[in-house]
């Protein structure tokens, strides 16, 4: 995922207060493992082609998303091989999960794996699908919507208050 600046500290802010109420709302049972940006340096301007220093005005460093998804599989790995849950249930289409599955059920054959897929799927990906014993279904957009934080999460010991990002309504 690319971001420019102001978009990338908009979005850093809501993911933060999001863990925040989701703090709140969980206490104990949650447990946070945070990834981590990538500042890169765009080399030539997408609006006029020229190199680094074209003077259209634009912003020329972009974030990008780093090693969230060898993390997820790596958690769910240490998780099967630990019989933390009877259930792996990653909710995702994401291929790149696929060595982590694999992983998975090499450690532990019998584990049940399902994948959630998320709105706007319409069939999980065959690569995902063909390792054996691993189950799916779909992700209803009203599931989800059920599911979501109220709109406002106070914090009763400090009386703080966490309101949900518009865009996430």
């Amino acid at each position: 995922m690319r971001l420019g600046r102001g978009t990338w500290l908009a979005a850093a802010q809501n993911q933060t207060n999001y863990i925040e109420a989701m703090k709140i709302r969980n206490g104990g049972l949650l447990t946070v493992h945070l990834g981590r940006f990538k500042e890169r340096t765009i080399r030539d301007c997408r609006r006029c082609g020229q190199g680094y220093t074209c003077g259209c005005d634009r912003p020329y460093k972009s974030y990008e998303e780093k090693e969230t998804d060898v993390a997820l599989g790596a958690m769910m790995v240490a998780d099967v091989a630990l019989r933390v849950a009877d259930i792996t249930l990653p909710i995702s289409a994401d291929t790149d999960l696929y060595p982590a599955l694999v992983a998975a059920r090499r450690v532990n054959p019998d584990q049940r794996i399902y994948l959630g897929m998320p709105p706007g799927n319409t069939k999980p990906p065959n690569r995902l699908t063909s390792i054996g014993g691993v189950g799916w279904f779909f992700i209803r957009e009203q599931a989800l919507r059920s599911a979501q934080l109220t709109n406002i999460v106070t914090d009763p010991a400090t009386g703080r208050s966490h309101n949900r990002p518009a865009k996430w309504i």
